[in-house]
Order: C-alpha cells, then structure tokens, then sequence
C-alpha cells in the first residue's frame, strides 16, 4: 500500500502544476519595437498591434490596432480596451479611436510594474470575440 499511495502522489504533483495554470493566461507577450500579431481567442480575428511611444513603462500608452477577419468575410469592429493585473486586481481601460482602417487604443495606464492581460472587445457580423496580450511592465 505505501508504494501505491507514492505512486499516487508523485501523479499528483506532476499534474498539479498543469492543473493551476490559467489556460486563459496568453502566451504572446508584447515586445516594443516591432508589431504584435494575435489570433481572438474564438479565431474570428486576426490583429496586428504596434506600440505608438519607443519603449514600455510605467505610464500612459497608446497603440494602434488593425483588425482582419481570419476568414473571408466583412471587416470585424474594435469595441472596447481595458488591461488587468491579476495579481494585484488592477484595472486600466483606455479610450478607442476609430482611424481610418485601424484603431488607436489611446490612455492606457499601465501605472505598476509587472505583468498586465489586455483584452480587446470585437466583433464580426453578429458575434462577440476577445484578442488578449500581456505587457510586461518593468
């Protein structure tokens, strides 16, 4: 029975780890200096997000977003920005501008250091669909 319930054990804690990730947490981590591409979470979207000011920190920032349907279709719709850190349950949302083709994400502060989930609202004909990126903040 005692090598059974280390068996047992060691399987646990091998699955553990897996078991508390947040399969929500992206992947795709935003860089300054070169666009950002990301795939909505429901695959309707594709975007590509370019930071406007030349390095990442504390503060206000502003971005620009350019949305594409993943799928020949009608062109999708940018309907609200907001960035969360988990780890501390801030929140940040910001101003969006339609401009032209694209849109500008303006006045997001990102006003402690570490790591912040944002989160685009958008839509495609009828459906609702989120991109999500993190920026780390040093």
């Amino acid at each position: 029975m005692p090598r059974f319930l280390r068996l047992c054990c060691l399987l646990i804690s091998l699955a553990a780890p897996a078991a508390c990730s947040s399969a929500s947490e992206p992947t795709t981590v935003f860089a300054p200096g070169e666009p950002l591409s990301v795939r909505s979470q429901a695959a309707l979207v594709d975007a590509t997000i370019t930071l406007q000011e030349p390095s990442l920190e504390r503060g206000v920032h502003n971005f620009m977003v350019e949305l594409r349907a993943a799928k020949q279709g009608p062109e999708p719709t940018l309907l609200s920005a907001e960035a969360t850190m988990a780890a501390h349950g801030h929140r940040a949302s910001a101003s969006v501008l339609p401009s032209g083709a694209r849109y500008r994400v303006q006045d997001l502060d990102l006003f402690m250091s570490g790591r912040w989930l944002v989160s685009l609202g958008v839509t495609l004909e009828d459906c609702s669909d989120i991109v999500e990126f993190a920026f780390d903040v040093p």
